[in-house]
């Protein structure tokens, strides 16, 4: 009895979950270096260029996590976690594999490897957040290091009876 009850506190907590994926310390590693930008574009009432709509800043002093995608039926593991500098940059050693990006580790789904967007509308409000990141799919880090990686949030908001 004494076993189950450890056995279902640890079920219930999370605890007996694996999230982090234990690398060997002696495994070869590759820097994965780029940048991490957002947009943002707020319209009222009338039609915004296209060219302001794009404008790339960058999310310095931001913290994310870099996981392991492991395939789209298994949710990604924890590689490391990184804080941008004030010019949106990172840089990270992480041994050959498939890496993706998420801000809830926890609670990341199967096959995510983007943090999770979102959209709220209403008759006369809307506003939204969708992330996205160069090639468009998971960075492979084979046998050498990957540069530029860029991975961008796009937030907006239109109010539709905004003059």
């Amino acid at each position: 009895m004494y076993k189950f009850l450890i056995f279902l506190f640890l079920s219930a907590t999370g605890f007996a979950q694996e999230t982090e994926y234990h690398i060997d310390p002696v495994a070869t590693r590759y820097k994965m270096t780029g940048k991490i930008m957002y947009t943002s574009f707020s319209q009222g009432g009338q039609q915004v260029p296209d060219e302001m709509r794009n404008i790339q800043y960058p999310k310095s002093g931001f913290t994310i996590y870099v996981v392991l995608y492991m395939g789209n039926d298994q949710k990604p593991k924890i590689a490391d976690r990184i804080t941008t500098d004030d010019k949106g940059q990172f840089s990270v050693e992480l041994i050959p594999g498939k890496y993706g990006f998420v801000l809830d580790y926890k609670n990341a789904d199967k096959g995510q490897f983007l943090p999770k967007g979102y959209e709220t509308m209403s008759e006369h409000y809307s506003e939204s957040s969708r992330w996205e990141i160069s090639g468009g799919l998971p960075v492979e880090i084979k046998d050498r290091e990957v540069k530029d990686v860029l991975l961008i949030q796009h937030n907006s908001s239109i109010c539709m009876d905004c003059p």
